[in-house]
């Protein structure tokens, strides 16, 4: 079994190799163009690239979900305005129109505040994501910088 790399370089090294806590070095591959999903490494992240298509994603989501609740509520507000028949004798009851226009205005201001609620997580925790990326990246830049490879 092979320990895992560990990111301390070794005393007087210049070189940008990783050193396992046996002294053997494992060199992290070349950053090229063929390095993104089929990186098995995890030597160059794809987060920080895709996080706009993502964030795009999740508008349009959040809109067509949006528009499919207010579907829902339209046909429960329909149904709420026109009333029900009673199962046993037939006869039609209740149906008050202003009750269906009450809750399906009542349900256009629920549904609004609840995706506009689920695109502020969305965009804080896509926030909190790219935060831990740039975080990597300066923890990095400040490790080569104090190693001497700027």
């Amino acid at each position: 079994m092979v320990p895992p790399p560990v990111a301390v370089p070794p005393a007087g090294s210049t070189n940008s190799s990783f050193v396992r806590a046996d002294n053997s070095f494992v060199t992290p591959p070349p950053l090229t163009s063929e390095t993104g999903l089929l990186d098995i490494g995890f030597t160059r992240f794809i987060t920080p690239v895709w996080i706009s298509v993502i964030w795009i994603i999740c508008i349009v989501s959040n809109v067509i979900s949006f528009l499919a609740s207010l579907g829902w509520i339209g046909i429960i507000a329909y149904g709420m305005s026109q009333g029900s028949r009673n199962a046993w004798t037939g006869e039609m009851s209740g149906g008050n129109p202003a009750v269906g226009v009450f809750v399906f205005l009542l349900g256009i201001v629920v549904s609004i505040i609840l995706h506009l609620l689920s695109l502020l997580l969305d965009r804080i925790f896509l926030e909190v994501t790219i935060v831990l990326f740039r975080i990597e990246e300066n923890t990095r830049a400040m490790w080569s910088k104090s190693a001497g490879r700027t």
